[in-house]
């Protein structure tokens, strides 16, 4: 039986013994403490599933972290010697090698701008980036002092814990 059955098969069973009028205490009881003992241990093996899942997530992102070092450290080689391949062309005045498979040529890249002086600048070359958001640490502190925020409010949801 799923969790989901379980709970709405206890909420059935609790509203239905609430209208009987002459049923013993015990019964209620023992008939409940059934349901819920059920419950409890369709739970608990739900949780230990959830907890499988995020061990098996911590593995995964740890494995992610080693391959993101990894590929930092292939990335800075393939760049140191991609430097060094050309400068060694530049150098000897080789600007082009080919093979079959790869063709490689040193080639001049577009001209890129360099500020050597801010203050320097005239105003038309000046951009203004103005950037605004709320400010959520100062709607909370209102809110939780009772202040009303209008366009805002508090909102507190729920969390399963497992230990």
């Amino acid at each position: 039986m799923k969790l989901y059955e379980i709970s709405k098969e206890y909420q059935d069973t609790l509203h239905a013994l609430g209208e009987i009028d002459e049923l013993p205490e015990e019964v209620i009881s023992d008939t409940l403490d059934g349901i819920a003992g059920e419950f409890r241990d369709k739970a608990i093996n739900v949780a230990a599933y959830v907890a499988n899942l995020e061990s098996e997530a911590a593995q995964v992102k740890e494995a992610m972290l080693r391959m993101r070092e990894r590929h930092s450290k292939i990335v800075s080689r393939s760049g140191k010697l991609r430097a060094y391949l050309l400068k060694e062309m530049a150098a000897t005045g080789i600007l082009e090698a080919k093979n079959a498979e790869l063709v490689v040529k040193v080639r001049k890249n577009p001209p890129s701008v360099i500020v050597d002086d801010e203050s320097a600048l005239a105003n038309q070359y000046w951009k203004t980036k103005t950037e605004v958001t709320p400010n959520r640490t100062a709607i909370k502190l209102a809110l939780l002092e009772g202040e009303p925020v209008e366009g805002a409010h508090l909102d507190q949801a729920l969390r399963l814990e497992i230990k």
